[in-house]
C-alpha cells in the first residue's frame, strides 16, 4: 500500500502541473474582458469589474430595445454574455453564439471598432475556434496597435499552442509599454509557471493583486499563487490562495479541482488525526466541480484519487469507468493524453493489484 501511495503521489504531482497548463486555459479568456469597453459609463464598468453580469445583462438589453445600434452598449452586453458563459458552462455555447451575433453586427456598423474585434476573438477562443480567434484579435491590433488587451489576447492564443517564445515576447512587450497591465502580468506569470520558474510567477501575480480592482484578475492571480505554493510543496498555503481565488470566481471549475488536489497533498503530510478533514475538503471540492460540469474529467480524476487513498476500490472503479466513457467526447485533452488516460483508468483496481505495484516501476 505504501508503494502505491508513493506512485499515486508522484503521478498526482505530475497531473497537477499538467492540469494547470491544460485547464487554466479554460478560464483565461474570462480575464481579457477586464477593461471593456474603453468608453463605458462608470456604473456599467463597475458591474463588469465585479462580474455582476446578472445585474448588467437586463439593463443593457433594455437599452438596446430603445437604441439597437448603440455600439458601446452592444459591446458591454457582449462582454456580459462572455462572463456568464464562463460562470455557467451549461448555457455557455448559447451565450457565446449570442455574443458573436452582436459583435458581427458591430463590425458592420463600424469597421474600425477594435474592441468589437477583440471581444469576437475572445468569443471564438471560448468556442475553441482558434483560427477565428486569432484572425479577429489580429484585426483589433491592426486597427489599434495600442489596444494592449488585444495583444494580450494573441498571447493567449500562443499559450494555447504552447509557443513559449511568442508567449514571453508578447507579454513582455506589453509590460514594456505598461508595467501594470493586468492581462500581461497574468499571462507572463502563467508562462513562468509553465517553465518551472515559480518565483517569477509569484512576482507578477502579486503585482496584479497590489493594484487590481477586477474580480477576474484577482481570482486568477490567487490561483497562480496557489499553484506556485504547490510547486514549493506548501499545500496549506496553496489551499488558502485557492480559497481566496474562489471568493472572486466562485464558479471556476479548475480552481475547485486544484483546491481538491491541494487538500490531497496536505493529507499526505498531515498528522493522522487531521487527515480525515483534508479528505472531506477534497471531496467537497470535487463534488462542487461536478455540479458545475458533470463531464469534467479532471473532477472525476480527483475523486478517483480520493477513493484510492481511502481504499475504496469499488467506488474508484466506478469513477474510472466514467472517465473512460467520457474520453471520446472530451475537447480539452490531446489525443496522446487521452491514450494515457485510457490506459491508466482501464481495468479494475483491486487490493491484489495495488500490492503488486513496485517502487522500481514508478516513472517520473
Amino acid at each position: 500500500m505504501r508503494s502505491f501511495i508513493i506512485l499515486l503521489k508522484r503521478i498526482g504531482l505530475q497531473k497537477i502541473v499538467a492540469a494547470l497548463i491544460a485547464v487554466i486555459l479554460i478560464g483565461i479568456a474570462y480575464t481579457y474582458i477586464a477593461n471593456t469597453p474603453k468608453d463605458s459609463t462608470s456604473e456599467y464598468q463597475a458591474l463588469i469589474d465585479q462580474s455582476k453580469y446578472q445585474n448588467l445583462i437586463p439593463k443593457l438589453e433594455k437599452v438596446l430595445v430603445e437604441n439597437p445600434d448603440d455600439i458601446n452598449s452592444r459591446e458591454l452586453l457582449a462582454a456580459s454574455y462572455i462572463q456568464r458563459a464562463e460562470s455557467e458552462p451549461k448555457t455557455a455555447r448559447e451565450d457565446l453564439l449570442k455574443t458573436i451575433s452582436i459583435l458581427v453586427k458591430n463590425t458592420y456598423l463600424d469597421k474600425n471598432r477594435d474592441e468589437s474585434f477583440r471581444l469576437l476573438g475572445i468569443s471564438y477562443f471560448y468556442l475553441n475556434d482558434i483560427t477565428s480567434a486569432e484572425r479577429n484579435l489580429a484585426k483589433a491590433v491592426s486597427i489599434n496597435p495600442n489596444n494592449l488587451d488585444a495583444q494580450a489576447g494573441l498571447g493567449m492564443i500562443y499559450e494555447k499552442r504552447n509557443e513559449s517564445a511568442k508567449v514571453f515576447g508578447t507579454y513582455n512587450n506589453i509590460l514594456k509599454k505598461d508595467s501594470e497591465n493586468e492581462m500581461a502580468n497574468l499571462g507572463i506569470a502563467r508562462h513562468y509557471m509553465s517553465i518551472g520558474d515559480a518565483n517569477k510567477a509569484v512576482e507578477h501575480a502579486k503585482a496584479v493583486l497590489s493594484s487590481s480592482k477586477n474580480n477576474s484578475s484577482i481570482g486568477e492571480a490567487n490561483h497562480i499563487l496557489g499553484t506556485a505554493m504547490m510547486t514549493y510543496n506548501r499545500p496549506i498555503d496553496a489551499i488558502l490562495y485557492f480559497k481566496d481565488s474562489l471568493k472572486y470566481r466562485p464558479e471556476s471549475i479548475h480552481t475547485w479541482v486544484t483546491l481538491g488536489e491541494a487538500n490531497i497533498e496536505a493529507y499526505k503530510i498531515a498528522p493522522r488525526s487531521e487527515r480525515s478533514t483534508y479528505i472531506q475538503e477534497a471531496t467537497k471540492a470535487g463534488d462542487k466541480a461536478l455540479t458545475i460540469n458533470p463531464k469534467y474529467i479532471y473532477a472525476h480524476t480527483l475523486l478517483y484519487k480520493i477513493n484510492l487513498l481511502q481504499n475504496k476500490y469499488a467506488e474508484a472503479n466506478v469513477i474510472a469507468k466514467t472517465i473512460v466513457d467520457l474520453l471520446p467526447k472530451d475537447t480539452q485533452l490531446a489525443k496522446a493524453e487521452k491514450d494515457k488516460y485510457f490506459k491508466y483508468y482501464s481495468g479494475e483496481i483491486t487490493n491484489v493489484k495495488i500490492k503488486s505495484v513496485k517502487t522500481s516501476e514508478v516513472k517520473n
